[in-house]
Parts: C-alpha cells; sequence; structure tokens
C-alpha cells in the first residue's frame, strides 16, 4: 500500500479549496490518496499535515483482482463530473463552458472504458500485466 508524505504535493488551488496529493507515487506511476481542505484553514497552520481535510477521495490502489476494492476508480470519478455538468445543463443556467468542459469528459470516459475492454479482451484486466 502506498506510502504517505512527509509533504503532501499541492495538486489544485482556487480562492477557497486547495487540494493536495497525500502519499507517494505507487502502482501505475500514480497518487492514490487526496484530501481537500478549506484555504482559509490551511493558511492558518503551520504544515498541511495539522489541518483537518474537509474531504478526501481514495483512488483504486492495484488491480483489483489482487487486492480487492479498496478505492474508487477513475470512471466513478468522472461518473460523478458527468453526472453534475449534466444536471447543471439541464439547470437554469445552461452554458457553452459547461457543455465543453462535458464533452472533455464523455471524451476521457470512453477512452478509459476502451482501455479496459482492450485489456479484457487479452486476458489481463484486474491484474498487473501490460
Amino acid at each position: 500500500m502506498a506510502k504517505m508524505l512527509k509533504e503532501p504535493i499541492e495538486i489544485y488551488r482556487d480562492d477557497y479549496i486547495v487540494v493536495f496529493a497525500m502519499d507517494e507515487k505507487s502502482f501505475g506511476g500514480a497518487h492514490h490518496y487526496y484530501n481537500i481542505y478549506e484555504v482559509e484553514d490551511i493558511e492558518k497552520v503551520d504544515h498541511i499535515l495539522s489541518a483537518t481535510a474537509i474531504h478526501y477521495i481514495r483512488l483504486q490502489e492495484g488491480p483489483i483482482l489482487e487486492h480487492g476494492v479498496n478505492g474508487i476508480s477513475n470512471e466513478a470519478m468522472l461518473a460523478i463530473v458527468r453526472d453534475r455538468l449534466n444536471d447543471f445543463q439541464s439547470g437554469d443556467f445552461p452554458s457553452f463552458f459547461n457543455e465543453a468542459a462535458l464533452s472533455g469528459v464523455e471524451f476521457s470516459n470512453a477512452c478509459l472504458l476502451a482501455r479496459t475492454q482492450e485489456r479484457k479482451n487479452r486476458g489481463v484486466e484486474g491484474r498487473s500485466e501490460n
């Protein structure tokens, strides 16, 4: 399993929230643990690990057939974003920007699903095989 970083890596910040990758890269060369903080909370502490996260995200670490389900997939994350963008588009304030973002999310999901299908066809899906 992932080893936690002593100095988490900031990967996103806006006026209100900041997101940190909390672990060293492992399976697949990716991070698997992310913490989300309010900007004003992290500005009050000496070190990010002293702050209280408002939410955390744990992504799947390792192939499911070898490690079981231990986090969410990229596809699940994209499904959440797709659902929200669809809701915004069917609400009172649809926009070109949401529609463009939705197209990008749908393209990303299609690419990931194609990758999964290709791996299933080769019999390596869910395993540490290329």
